[in-house]
């Protein structure tokens, strides 16, 4: 029996990630392993079955996507105006109902058109990185599927798991569009121009959130069907009212935090919903003097946020002069915060939940308008990165290989020659110094020597980043 485990260099935050899930462990027996000739014939087969599944060219590849885009809409439109008039008590919803059954069946039967995008054609592009580009526009149609199959559920608030699982469905649908937009223009810079998709955009936009947020204040209004006025206009003051009481919130603790410690922050002006998870990012201004100690005041603030507001992260970006520090905020979970709180307050003694590290998204970035992101050397980092990862790697080798085996003395001397490649790529001379010096003076380079340097080397990279 196989049982497999990753060796990692100890970077501080992959760490705390490997302590709740560790992907590299595998554990099977050795009967499993088997000869990979067969699977290749029958992927050969596969594809030579598909290629009766695929569509000629890739106009009518565009063309079906294009027109299942206009019947999204076509589905979505009526069925907010449908659920407007149900909250007004409007008498005039026949017509909203059979436009809204003639765009089901028109849905339902695009999607029925299932043909894959033209590998076999002549104008074919990368295979694998098409599959890539268009995995945006397959995630929509999949959800866009599920809405239609499920809409009728939006008219079930009793039953509650099924309209929460519609209702989810929607608001994904809302949140996956603009990738499926873009997913769409990049397909067409491929391949060609087919088709002018400007004003369907704006109406994608502006249809797919609307029919979310009206579906969400259908279900927590259900008790007041036929005296709601102005369902269009409640619907925005209400979405508009549980954003404003979150960054109301978050302003009144960050406000303390500014009057007591002297630490300022940049506020969002709205919340971050992906369609599963709310978000909220803070930007904290790196001052000279700021220590951990400030970092430690800034949790215990957001600590008290948390407790108050319907969110599943709170997103902390470090800014110099509201220009982001790094590539990357930090992310803490709601549980985690919960913990945070028993944990001053005596009733816990140690943390479960674990700090994150996530690149920072655009959409989430847009939330705070103050903020600008830096002009990163992205190959800088991920070279440091390389070479940290490739000297624990040498340490590692030299303590496990047998150097009395050819085999593994050749292994070891592909490892050491990774590392002297990627020593060639640091800008920093003082910090290849120190790595050399580490790994030729000691039998084994510590995880405590490791975090120091690589620390160390982040520190000087923040510090030489340009600013936008």
């Amino acid at each position: 029996e196989y049982n497999i485990f990753g060796i990692y260099a100890p970077f501080p935050l992959l760490e705390q990630t490997l302590q709740q899930q560790d992907p590299s462990h595998k554990k099977f027996k050795d009967t499993k392993a088997r000869d990979i000739f067969h699977p290749q014939v029958n992927g050969i087969w596969f594809r030579e079955c598909m290629k009766r599944y695929e569509f000629m060219t890739y106009f009518e590849w565009q063309e079906r996507i294009f027109m299942l885009r206009k019947a999204a809409v076509e589905l979505a439109e009526p069925l907010v105006l449908f659920i407007l008039g149900l909250l007004e008590g409007s008498p005039k919803r026949e017509r909203q109902i059979r436009k809204v059954d003639i765009a089901h069946k028109n849905v339902k039967r695009l999607l029925d058109i299932n043909y894959e995008h033209p590998n076999s054609a002549k104008e074919r592009t990368n295979e694998q990185d098409f599959k890539e580009i268009v995995k945006p526009i397959i995630k929509w149609e999949n959800t866009l599927e599920n809405v239609n199959n499920q809409f009728l559920n939006f008219f079930r608030p009793n039953e509650n798991h099924m309209f929460r699982v519609a209702h989810f469905n929607a608001k994904h649908l809302a949140v996956i569009v603009p990738k499926m937009q873009r997913a769409f223009q990049s397909v067409s810079l491929i391949t060609k121009h087919f088709f002018s998709v400007f004003q369907l955009e704006k109406k994608e936009r502006r249809v797919f959130p609307l029919l979310a947020k009206t579906v969400v204040f259908l279900f927590e209004n259900n008790g007041q069907l036929g005296i709601v006025r102005d369902a269009r206009l409640s619907v925005c003051r209400y979405y508009q009212e549980q954003n404003n009481l979150a960054i109301r919130v978050l302003k009144d603790n960050l406000d303390i935090l500014r009057d007591t410690c002297g630490i300022r922050c940049h506020l969002p002006i709205r919340m971050y919903d992906d369609g599963t998870l709310k978000y909220l990012l803070v930007g904290v201004e790196k001052d000279v003097g700021f220590t951990e100690l400030h970092q430690i005041e800034v949790i215990k603030a957001l600590c008290n946020v948390a407790s108050k507001i319907d969110v599943t992260y709170i997103d902390v970006i470090f800014t110099i002069d509201g220009i982001t520090c790094q590539p990357n905020s930090i992310r803490y979970s709601k549980d985690f915060f919960l913990e945070y709180s028993e944990l001053i307050s005596g009733d816990r003694e140690e943390l479960t939940k674990m700090v994150m590290t996530t690149p920072l998204e655009d959409e989430l970035l847009r939330t705070i308008p103050a903020i600008k992101r830096g002009s990163f050397n992205e190959e800088n980092i991920s070279n440091c990165n390389r070479f940290f990862e490739s000297a624990w790697h040498v340490s590692e080798a030299r303590q496990r290989l047998n150097m009395e085996s050819s085999h593994e003395v050749r292994l070891y001397k592909a490892v050491k020659k990774e590392y002297e490649e990627f020593k060639k790529l640091i800008q920093y001379a003082e910090i290849v110094r120190e790595m050399d010096f580490l790994l030729s003076h000691e039998e084994t380079l510590t995880k405590t020597e490791f975090q120091h340097l690589y620390k160390e080397t982040m520190k000087i990279i923040e510090h030489s980043q340009p600013k936008s």
